[in-house]
């Protein structure tokens, strides 16, 4: 029997408190290291759930169980939920639940034991398995020795994302949208004979959308870790540390020649002697930064978000020295680095800081020449050197998302990842690259980004070339009403693992997610990416984020005609479900309604007056009730301004 849906929060809430957190003994028997040859057999996952045998073994049986979940006494927040979650979702399959247990008190291990170990536990110390450092921070083991199945990783977000796919091997879990969660129903769960390890294709992954960003659950179970908490300073930091309003006044040289919109990082390089004392202001202020959020590893000197360059004597020189002004700021990333790294050492010793410098609008450009000898890119400057705690973050924002960064179309942006490459590479600092990449059409919230299947050769072609960490700027300040759920499952699929297939994963979703709707929800997507195909080759429509998507020349009526048309067709498709499963209708009506929002935003834009009266009133009681619903909150990047646009239709609906 299979089972998919919401899985209730109340009960996940009364499955924690009844879980507890017990002791246990130790078990009977002698411990039974993992042997070489063992070790040596482990294989790479494969995602598929027929490469699994069964060990005859079963961790649950007839809907009851032996099995224990064995943690650390100490064990992390990532620890604790990879647990719960274990816990959670075999009961939600079979009905029983396994208790969590630590490891306070153990003192034998015996591997006729019957626990699922999760992360660096007493059994997993005595088990000799060990974590290969190419695992990474979330790449993880799945290891079954007799009666024990070890979960293991480098990272304890390592250990979530082990438990997530042994939940995917075992009974099929897979996390859809926050809302829908599947998995088979099953009385008895066998205890697979697990052999594997797993290295994600982009080790650190994140994504600022509004509702992955508001739901820690949900963000978990796509396997991405926090946006932010990792930051003591990200983004556009410069302005967060020297703001202008406070120190432009009395310190004007600060900011050069720029008026206040840059600071004049050739003023604080050493060589200089940091002679207006911005450098040494900076550093202050990044030290609280640090101080104040104890538990980061990151910090930005990012510039403000403008193309103004300082045009001072000291500025010029030093970009003349270090070859441009992507140079210049490495040179003092590095040098604020050194001073940061030498204070740690004397006030926090156990603490680590990576410091990142921002190749974005007029630091895009690595300060590199072509060799032609080694065929790499190699420093312009011979004064050039970089800390190996010193990292780039690359900002591909020009790039036609359409197509993979390889794409010839993106040959700019691919050869600009290739000299930051290079440029790493010489240093002994390979894979120092974080990229900042773009999943939303900036000025159309109500239409989906043309990167259809495109997203996921980019993010190989990000992974081949050094990245390991990857932050997706999305839709942060609102959710959007155009396959949001569709996109943030894709996506985030492809960042962890190159063997999928997008189209398979589109249709596991659209089959999972709109469950009696598929076929014409399926239809709506295919017309939609093919209409963008259609447009591109007549009009020159671009997967740019800043491409202009709002203009009635892509959008005649007899388009949005259409669209909602195929919407109305599968909201006909779900109507017997109304008489049969009413929770189930009111779920996918919703979702259907949503993804209406958007042809009725471009008939109210441009199609106003052609609407009849009971048109404009029905489509604007969806706007309103559906707006709301689903936090759709913009229609565009940093315009909260939905209230507004409703306020002005209701006033041209209603006189």
């Amino acid at each position: 029997m299979k089972k998919k849906g919401l899985i209730c929060l109340c009960l996940a809430a009364c499955l924690l408190a009844a879980a507890g957190l017990a002791g246990c003994g130790g078990g009977e028997g002698n411990i039974r290291p993992i042997s070489d040859e063992e070790m040596q057999g482990i294989t790479d996952l494969t995602m598929s759930r027929d490469s699994v045998a069964e060990s005859g073994i079963n961790i649950i049986e007839n809907g009851g169980s032996k099995y224990s979940i064995l943690i650390p006494a100490d064990a992390s927040g990532d620890v604790l939920t990879a647990s719960r979650e274990l816990q959670l979702f075999l009961q939600e399959s079979s009905g029983a639940q396994l208790p969590v247990v630590t490891d306070a008190d153990m003192e034998e291990y015996d591997t006729q034991s019957s626990y699922i170990s999760l992360g660096d536990t007493f059994a997993f110390a005595q088990s000799g398995i060990e974590v290969p450092a190419s695992l990474k921070t979330s790449g993880y083991i799945l290891k079954r020795v007799d009666n024990t199945l070890f979960v293991a990783a480098n990272g304890d977000f390592g250990v979530v994302c082990g438990v997530y796919d042994m939940l995917y091997y075992t009974i099929g879990y897979e996390c859809y949208a926050s809302d829908e969660i599947y998995y088979e129903e099953m009385s008895t769960v066998p205890l697979l004979d697990f052999n594997l390890q797993f290295t994600p294709l982009l080790d650190i992954r994140t994504m600022n959308i509004k509702e992955v960003r508001e739901d820690d659950s949900y963000r978990r179970r796509l396997r991405l870790q926090h946006a932010s908490n990792s930051w003591a300073a990200k983004g556009h930091t410069s302005e967060e540390f020297l703001p202008i309003a406070e120190y432009q006044d009395e310190h004007p040289d600060w900011y050069g020649t720029t008026g206040g919109d840059q600071l004049c990082f050739g003023c604080g390089l050493e060589e200089n002697g940091d002679v207006y004392g911005m450098k040494a202001q900076l550093i202050e202020n990044m030290k609280e930064a640090i101080e104040s959020a104890p538990n980061t590893t990151y910090i930005q000197i990012g510039i403000n978000d403008n193309w103004t360059e300082c045009a001072c004597k000291y500025c010029t020189d030093a970009k003349a020295k270090y070859g441009n002004h992507a140079g210049l700021q490495l040179q003092f990333t590095n040098e604020v680095a050194e001073e940061i790294d030498a204070w740690l050492a004397e006030t926090a010793p156990e603490r680590e800081m990576n410091y990142v410098f921002f190749a974005y609008q007029q630091c895009e450009s690595a300060p590199v020449r072509y060799d032609e000898a080694s065929g790499k890119y190699v420093p312009i400057s011979a004064d050039f050197s970089l800390r190996d705690n010193v990292y780039v973050y690359f900002c591909p924002i020009s790039m036609d998302n359409s197509k993979p960064l390889d794409d010839p179309a993106n040959t700019v942006n691919y050869n600009l990842l290739i000299q930051w490459r290079d440029l790493l590479d010489y240093a002994d600092c390979e894979g120092n690259i974080i990229v900042w990449s773009y999943s939303t059409a900036a000025y159309a919230y109500f239409l989906p980004l043309y990167n259809f299947g495109s997203a996921g050769e980019t993010f190989r072609v990000f992974a081949e070339n050094g990245v390991d960490y990857i932050y997706d700027q999305a839709s942060g300040d609102s959710n959007i009403p155009c396959f949001q759920a569709l996109k943030v499952y894709t996506q985030t699929k492809m960042m962890y693992y190159s063997g999928y297939s997008y189209d398979q994963l589109v249709t596991d979703f659209m089959t999972h997610y709109y469950g009696e709707a598929s076929e014409q929800l399926t239809e709506y997507y295919n017309f939609i990416r093919a209409y963008y195909k259609y447009l591109e080759v007549t009009q020159n429509f671009s997967g740019t984020i800043f491409f202009q998507y709002v203009d009635q020349k892509f959008w005649p009526s007899a388009v949005c005609d259409k669209m909602i048309d195929i919407l109305d067709r599968a909201l006909e498709a779900i109507e017997p479900l109304k008489a049969t499963d009413e929770a189930r209708y009111k779920t996918l009506y919703d979702r259907i309604k949503r993804e209406r929002l958007s042809p009725i935003y471009l008939m109210f834009q441009f199609y106003m007056d052609d609407l009849t009266q009971e048109q404009k009133e029905e489509y604007y009681g969806d706007m309103v009730k559906y707006t709301r619903q689903f936090g759709i909150e913009g229609s565009q990047e940093s315009a909260y301004n939905m209230a507004a646009i409703l306020e002005e239709w209701e006033s041209q609906i209603f006189n």
